[in-house]
């Protein structure tokens, strides 16, 4: 500005919500605390520069980098680490070397595994982004948060771990290249700084390898300072179809038996596992920066996935068709050097819903009530008994008619070594379909519905699926935003799927 001026932080209706803060048009950067109150954090702020004379300043700058929002509770959790969730989007785990696959695919997450800890059975929320990613940010199954169907939102009544984070004195920052997993379903909430798919155009980069963007994304913001303790959210998009990797990574995980096909000849899995290796390769990335920064150690990193993909199995291609394990079944490391032990291999199974309440109770932060994930922290460092083994886990799918019109949702119980999928009839019923030993048979090829010794597994299983349609929603319903899309946005949708 050219002339003194005032610093004012108002609210949607335009209310101020601090004192004005004197600012000088020239001297040297300074840092400056502004107290706001805490209904602040619930609704969209703005910054207002205002000239002392009616002709106001006449030229502004604002350098975002140095804009940072946290609790006045900054101080509460002083010894609490950066965090950072990568959520790969459409990554099953037995892609992975790490669960035994025969392609180098994850070298790179492998070596993060071997200094952490891995979860072996974990199994997603649902089998697409929207579902999934609203029940790993609220700690809770889609028919408790609804936000399940295309054009649905989590409503602002939802705790979301951005926002416990916040509240503990984090800064919270998100870079998403889905919108499926944004501020468009609802979840960029609790965020001070959110990155959509706009952001350097990673809707329209012809091509769903949006890791590279996520990467440049995160050495801008782990390089920035001043230093402010902070939880960060990324999702990236490879290997979520269409599949388009580079030849030169297609060598990478095939050799000469990849060479032997031609460009645009190549079978879908070994596309998909290339652009797993791609998404792997910037993880890779993130430790090169992470060491050259000295952050490495003081970091709590989580890595998983929203859902899986199918390449056949049960005659389904992609997700968003089954429940079955290829779909549903979903990697998760944690590494923490000093905190998490090395080489942790947890067989019991999780689920999605556990991910946020154990990285806040890692980070010595206290989960919301209404949440229904568990804090696995002291399990995996051995100082605490696991989960109970009869804990039911539920895994949702809502079928747009379209897609099913026979069978338009199914929810599944988990209880090892069983897996029940039923039917959610129209008027609220819920029927057995399916039943399998996901331990003896990882492939479900065998159907044990009708098994005679099977009867009290079933009635069990199918109690635990009543019971959670019974319950309903815990969160108020919060509206159809499915006109909400400009064109370009359209187009995204149509070509990776969502719209036909």
């Amino acid at each position: 500005a050219d002339g003194p001026a005032r610093i004012l932080v108002e609210d949607a209706d335009g209310r101020a919500l601090s004192p004005p803060l004197p600012v000088e048009p020239t001297g040297p950067w300074a840092e400056h605390d502004i107290a706001l109150p805490a209904e602040a954090g619930r609704g969209p702020l703005t910054v207002v520069l205002r000239g002392d004379d009616a002709a106001g300043p006449r030229a502004t700058l604002l350098v975002g980098s140095l804009l940072h929002l946290r609790s006045a509770r900054d101080g509460a959790a002083a010894a609490g680490p950066d965090v950072l969730l990568y959520v790969i989007d459409t990554l099953r785990a037995d892609r992975l070397g790490l669960h035994g696959h025969d392609r180098p695919t994850d070298p790179a997450l492998a070596a993060m595994a071997a200094d952490g800890a891995v979860f072996e059975q974990v199994f997603a929320a649902s089998n697409w982004t929207r579902p999934s990613m609203s029940s790993l940010l609220t700690s809770l199954p889609p028919p408790s948060h609804g936000n399940q169907v295309h054009g649905t939102r989590v409503p602002a009544a939802a705790l979301t771990l951005a926002e416990a984070f916040a509240d503990a004195g984090w800064r919270t920052a998100a870079c998403i290249t889905n919108f499926h997993a944004g501020d468009w379903a609802g979840l960029a909430q609790g965020f001070d700084v959110h990155f959509g798919p706009r952001w350097r155009g990673a809707y329209q980069v012809g091509s769903t390898q949006t890791s590279d963007i996520v990467a440049d994304w995160l050495d801008d913001e782990l390089g920035a300072g001043p230093r402010v303790r902070t939880f960060y959210l990324v999702l990236s998009l490879d290997p979520h179809a269409p599949y388009e990797p580079s030849r030169d990574e297609v060598l990478a995980i095939g050799g000469e038996a990849a060479a032997a096909h031609p460009d645009g000849d190549l079978p879908p899995s070994w596309a998909y596992d290339a652009e797993v290796r791609h998404n792997d390769g910037n993880l890779a990335r993130l430790d090169a920066t992470l060491l050259r920064l000295g952050r490495r150690d003081d970091l709590l990193l989580a890595v998983t996935a929203d859902h899986g993909e199918a390449f056949g199995e049960h005659g389904q291609y992609q997700h968003r068709k089954t429940l079955h394990q290829e779909e549903v079944r979903v990697p998760w490391v944690l590494r923490w050097p000093g905190r998490v032990p090395a080489g942790a291999r947890l067989e019991q199974p999780v689920s999605q819903i556990d991910v946020a309440p154990t990285l806040l109770g890692l980070a010595g932060v206290e989960a919301p009530g209404a949440w229904e994930g568990r804090d696995l922290g002291a399990w995996l460092r051995g100082a605490g008994p696991p989960p109970p083994a009869d804990r039911p886990l539920f895994v949702d799918a809502v079928y747009l008619s379209e897609d099913d019109p026979e069978h338009p949702h199914e929810l599944a119980v988990v209880v090892a070594p069983y897996k029940l999928i039923t039917r959610v009839q129209a008027d609220g019923r819920v029927l057995p379909h399916a039943l399998y030993d996901f331990v003896a048979d990882p492939g479900e090829t065998a159907n044990l519905l009708r098994d005679p010794e099977r009867v009290a597994v079933v009635e069990g299983l199918l109690a635990q699926a009543r019971d959670l349609i019974a319950r309903g929603r815990v969160l108020p319903e919060a509206g159809s935003i499915a006109a909400d899309m400009d064109p370009l946005m359209r187009r995204w949708m149509a070509e990776m799927g969502y719209l036909k």
